[in-house]
């Protein structure tokens, strides 16, 4: 069995590339930090809900109904 159909790899350089902090690109900025997970959270549920007013209607129109059910 030959390996010759197979590309040399140099695991030296690849290490060293791996090392070395690449050059930012000119004119760009600089790296942003890692968003934070717990933040993002608070953010959505600090929000208003869009859906609340919709939810609220379904509900009133739903407590004459369960009182009248629950009248018999």
């Amino acid at each position: 069995m030959t390996n010759a159909s197979r590309a040399p790899v140099d695991f030296d350089a690849f290490a060293r590339d791996l090392q070395q902090p690449s050059p930012a690109p000119r004119g760009a900025e600089p790296a942003a930090q890692k968003p934070d997970p717990l933040a993002e959270l608070a953010r959505i549920v600090g929000q208003d809900d869009p859906f609340r007013a919709l939810l609220a209607a379904r509900d009133d129109r739903r407590e004459p109904a369960a009182q009248t059910q629950g009248a018999a």
